[in-house]
């Protein structure tokens, strides 16, 4: 994503236009590509940079935190009415913290590849904030064109910077109904002609998600993931998503286990014990809420918030992989529950101050309080020392889970990259006994027993690769790459006339193919091949030098020479 990418290493109009075009790793986050361009002005590949980077938008996201707190409370009138204001500092302050040191943070800080999480949630917090302070300023219940207008120009970087922010609209909704009493709580009068205008002003909202979301579905398509639309299966997303709803719950209120990966089961059955357990205990505190709704509606405005946040990345809808859970996801989705332990910070504040709480008791709720963010503040401490390095990481994630087969396959990966080729081998085995049928262990471990000498087994797990992902066009390549290094030229030509065929322009596939020809002796085939892959990707030394040494006087001399063998080229 870095290392090897020239394209984002900077803010010229050529590295702009890359970012805006871009459907790399699956998104189209602009706005993001943008902000690694500025660290490479800043930092260079210097990860400290990126990494503070990271942190210094958290801390802003924690300052939007307290803001979009202390105005909620003020225009709920949280404590007192009217409000108190130390009460209000105090319990948005006690917002911010809670959702700042929390260890669900730990990830999308120490992951500098998560760095849309941050940014994106840094727009939505602010054009919430924007959104609310600008309903206070209205004079005829209507949000002022200019305060309008900021929140829609935030919501829209939101969606440039990951596109999983499209929920916004629907949450200012439910901040319509509650604080702001915009809406009324029952929703048979939300088609009155008084709440037109509220409706109106959504429409702002709705528009660029409109925009933005076919582009994002293009990327996770370009992207080739293993759970793509295609590949949807509804049932299994409705079990993840009633399963992860009460999962981020609990890992917000006792945050033990934490891991860098939650591995989606080979096979989601909805009826079994931990789905079905998840699914009840998510039905079951939707229905208390709904019950409690008169005598408690901040408690359901803060549960539908949280759930609108987490539904595009739940599972239930058909967008990209189908992760059973990620840290990251809770970023945004779990301020709802900052900002009601603020409020009841505040409350509490003012009983004691009006002498309604004892001291003593007020004094054990404070130490207790000022213990659990400690606590919080020690675990997000010991969870960002994983993301160290990637060695780090995937020995941390193996711990934890031990049947990760993703785990596994990403420590072999690691250990390829490094030259460790019999530990490689090791870990990709067991990823594949894991998860048998995932096509990317397979090419894992066949791409590193050919590198190891082992062609005839790395050919039969790369078939194999093939089987499971016909449409991939790097198994293709890799089975090609092999096939080639066994001497069999013919089916080597066929792998690579299907990878190209999948994806036009394929350079490597290009440039195998280019060494094929030329093996076989039919030179201008060769060129041809060699030129397609120069003008695919001008990065591509080999194509380069090998074109050169083709089209000129002495190339019939070169007839073989330098031919490639599998995994020497990384195929893209």
């Amino acid at each position: 994503m870095f290392l090897s990418n020239l394209e984002f290493r900077g803010l010229a109009p050529r590295h702009l236009r890359w970012a805006w075009t871009t459907m790399l790793l699956g998104e189209y986050m602009p706005v993001t590509w943008m902000s690694y361009g500025l660290d490479h002005l800043l930092w260079g590949l210097n990860p400290f940079g990126y990494h503070l980077t990271s942190l210094l938008l958290h801390v802003a996201a924690t300052l939007a935190v307290y803001g979009v707190a202390w105005s909620l409370f003020r225009v709920g009138r949280v404590g007192a009415d009217p409000p108190d204001p130390e009460s209000l500092r105090i319990g948005a302050a006690v917002a911010a913290l809670a959702f700042g040191v929390h260890p669900l943070r730990a990830e999308p800080i120490g992951w500098i590849s998560a760095r849309g999480t941050i940014l994106g949630g840094l727009f939505i917090l602010l054009a919430v904030l924007v959104y609310v302070t600008g309903w206070t300023r209205s004079q005829d219940g209507r949000i002022p064109a200019r305060w309008l207008g900021g929140a829609v120009g935030l919501n829209l970087l939101a969606l440039l910077c990951r596109s999983t922010s499209v929920s916004l609209p629907a949450v200012l909704v439910v901040v319509d109904v509650y604080p702001l009493q915009r809406l009324p709580r029952a929703p048979g009068g939300w088609l009155e002609p008084a709440a037109r205008a509220v409706w109106r002003e959504k429409l702002a909202f709705v528009l660029p998600a409109i925009l933005v979301i076919p582009l994002a579905m293009a990327a996770r398509r370009v992207s080739g993931d293993p759970f793509r639309i295609d590949h949807y299966d509804p049932l299994a997303g409705v079990a993840v998503a009633l399963r992860g709803a009460s999962f981020y719950l609990r890992q917000t209120l006792l945050p033990l286990h934490l891991s860098p990966i939650y591995e989606m089961p080979v096979r989601v059955d909805p009826w079994a014990p931990s789905f079905a357990a998840g699914a009840l205990a998510t039905l079951a505190i939707t229905a208390a809420l709904v019950w409690a709704r008169r005598a408690w509606p901040a408690g359901l405005a803060a549960w539908v918030s949280y759930l609108l946040f987490l539904l595009p990345v739940s599972g239930i809808v058909p967008f990209g992989l189908l992760h059973l859970a990620a840290d990251r996801y809770t970023y945004v989705s779990c301020v709802s529950w900052a900002v009601l332990l603020g409020a009841s910070c505040a409350i509490g504040w003012r009983a004691w101050r009006d002498r309604v709480l004892s001291g003593v008791v007020a004094a054990a709720a404070g130490g207790a309080l000022i213990v659990v963010l400690g606590g919080l503040a020690l675990v997000s401490w010991r969870q960002v020392q994983g993301w160290r390095d990637a060695e780090t990481l995937w020995g941390w994630a193996m711990a934890v889970a031990p049947e990760s087969a993703m785990a596994h396959y990403s420590a072999g990966a690691l250990r390829e990259e490094r030259g460790r080729l019999d530990d490689a081998i090791v870990l990709y085995r067991r990823a594949v006994e894991l998860w048998p049928t995932q096509g990317p262990f397979r090419m894992g471990l066949g791409r590193a027993l050919a590198l190891h000498g082992e062609i005839e087994a790395a050919a039969g797990e790369l078939r194999t690769a093939v089987r499971l992902r016909p449409g991939d066009p790097v198994a293709r390549v890799q089975l090609g790459l092999v096939l080639f290094a066994r001497g069999d030229l013919d089916g080597a030509v066929a792998q690579y006339e299907e990878a190209l065929r999948l994806r036009p322009g394929f350079a490597v596939a290009h440039y195998d193919l280019g060494l094929v020809r030329e093996r076989q002796g039919r030179w201008p085939e060769a060129v041809a091949h060699y030129r397609r892959a120069v003008e695919a990707d001008p990065e591509l030394i080999q194509a380069r030098e090998r074109l050169a040494r083709m089209t000129t006087p002495a190339a019939a001399g070169a007839a073989g020479a330098g031919e490639r063998t599998p995994g020497t080229l990384p195929v893209r």
